[in-house]
């Protein structure tokens, strides 16, 4: 096919190629999968001072740091019931590997728990009375946690899973 020195014909060539590459980029987007949004869904059982503390964490939050190797670290926040009202809570997780870990004195992972901005309280899982497993995904990007943490008297179970 002989080339033309048309320019209305070459301004039509150039329009279609620049439809063809809109189009294709319309695909890739509407094609490409949503970002997850980090979720924190997440229940605590126990009790702080002699004070219940129990119910799913509303208006959670969740922020995933990755560590060296395969570790992560997990900061979350939300409220929960602490005796007859809503309070914040906040903890956080370290994970030194992906798959499963466990909590407790001995083991490899740790959390901890602050209710009502009360760090001098703080509980935690490398304590005597701490325990529990938990498991972060080879991406690093969602697990789950099954911990008790603790400081004397005062224990709190945690159970639910995060998405980074």
């Amino acid at each position: 096919m002989p080339r033309t020195k048309n320019p209305a014909l070459i301004a039509w060539k150039k329009l279609q190629w620049v439809l063809l590459a809109a189009s294709v980029a319309v695909v890739v987007v509407v094609a490409a999968p949503a970002a997850t949004k980090p979720a924190l869904n997440l229940s605590l059982k126990g009790s702080v001072k002699g004070v219940a503390v129990g119910g799913k964490v509303q208006f959670g939050s969740v922020t995933c740091a990755p560590l060296t190797g395969k570790g992560l670290q997990i900061i979350w926040s939300g409220q929960a019931k602490v005796g007859t009202g809503l309070k914040q809570v906040s903890g956080d997780m370290h994970f030194t590997t992906t798959g499963k870990s466990t909590f407790g004195p001995r083991g490899k992972a740790t959390a901890s728990l602050v209710v009502a901005g009360n760090y001098s309280g703080r509980l935690a899982s490398g304590v005597p009375g701490g325990s529990g497993t938990g498991t972060v995904a080879a991406n690093r990007k969602s697990g789950t946690l099954n911990v008790r943490v603790a400081a004397g008297a005062s224990k709190v179970q945690e159970t639910g899973r995060w998405t980074c």
